[in-house]
């Protein structure tokens, strides 16, 4: 078959809400086709009150969905199969005026422009943009993310005015208060140690240095494993480096991602007068280049965004600050005494 080249480079206009994914652009192609993406955006905080201290991540990635993984195979195959004299019906999504709500959503999320007057909407574009959201942008061990299944393979709507308009939220930045990290130890189960790293005592209130550098030493594997790696893909990528087909899960495949920093310009004035009246604002710009890419079945093709802040614990206190009589091991940092707790910590974890 013979082979053509479409330029078909656009514009996107879209406004999005911090912490939430939205659609910067999707499309669909059909086997056979050969995708290149080159996406240049600008990005842009909306006027401050204050000046802006905290750098946002905005992370953008491109995504290829099967719809046979939306459709199914039998549904799929019978479509391909009869051609022309096809009479499937594909399922589709409703979108129609609520209780809440005179009038249809806007589905301005999706990123393909207004659809409050499309009472149905295609299952592959709201289905597609649910298991992009579950699978790359949720926390498996998150609380709202207890059933993988039905956070994965929905074709639901928000049902809220944000979400029709921006999108659904996203898991946080990782950070240690938002991992949920489990360690072995606890206050009530800390023991305490000599100079010599034996155990000398029980001790309910309070957690020794061995102790402490034992939790750092198992805080990533435990907290990759234990809240990142529920799912079979992510076990056997991490544990032994394997690989796992996406027809495994029906995942979404990632076609290419990147990430950018809102810092750097962030001055358009050099007055009141020409500032108006906020202190703080940024842009920046990114670029996500996804190769020549051969798509083997006919599939739609996802780029979404999502901007976000780190997280600052409101009770993150230094240790020191909050103990008026710290003990000699604790405020003293004894060279000696800390080479032979780490020699002792080293040789718990190993035996």
């Amino acid at each position: 078959m013979k082979r053509t080249a479409f330029d078909l480079s656009h514009l996107s206009h879209e406004c999005g809400k911090i912490d939430r994914l939205k659609v910067l652009d999707v499309f669909t192609a059909a086997a056979g086709d050969s995708v290149q993406i080159d996406f240049q955006g600008a990005f842009r905080l909306s006027p401050l009150e204050r000046a802006l201290t905290l750098d946002a991540r905005i992370d953008i990635a491109a995504f290829a969905i099967p719809h046979r993984h939306i459709y199914g195979f039998d549904t799929w195959s019978a479509f391909i199969r009869d051609g022309e004299a096809e009479t499937i019906t594909f399922p589709h999504v409703d979108n129609s005026a609520t209780e809440s709500a005179s009038h249809a959503p806007s589905l301005a999320y999706l990123g393909v422009g207004d659809l409050t007057n499309i009472r149905q909407i295609p299952k592959w574009l709201v289905e597609g943009y649910n298991r992009i959201r579950g699978r790359f942008f949720i926390n498996p061990g998150a609380s709202h993310a207890d059933d993988l299944n039905a956070e994965f393979y929905t074709d639901d709507l928000p049902g809220s005015a944000d979400g029709d308009l921006y999108g659904r939220e996203v898991s946080p930045l990782r950070t240690p208060w938002t991992t949920g990290m489990n360690g072995t130890r606890s206050l009530e189960t800390a023991q305490q140690r000599n100079v010599q790293g034996e155990v000398v005592a029980g001790q309910a209130d309070r957690m020794d240095v061995i102790d402490i550098t034992a939790a750092r030493a198992m805080l990533g594997r435990m907290t990759t494993r234990e809240y990142y790696g529920r799912r079979h893909v992510d076990l056997i990528r991490q544990i032994w480096g394997g690989n796992v087909s996406a027809d495994a899960d029906e995942r979404p495949i990632m076609l290419g991602r990147t990430t950018a920093m809102m810092s750097g310009y962030d001055i358009n004035g050099t007055d009141e007068h020409s500032l108006g009246s906020y202190k703080g604002k940024a842009d920046t710009t990114a670029r996500l280049f996804v190769p020549l890419r051969f798509c083997p079945e006919h599939c739609s093709i996802f780029v979404v965004g999502v901007m976000r802040f780190p997280i600052c614990h409101k009770s993150e206190i230094q240790y020191l600050a909050r103990n008026p009589n710290p003990t000699y091991d604790e405020l003293a940092a004894d060279p000696i005494l800390l080479r032979t707790m780490a020699r002792a910590a080293v040789m718990s974890m190993t035996s």
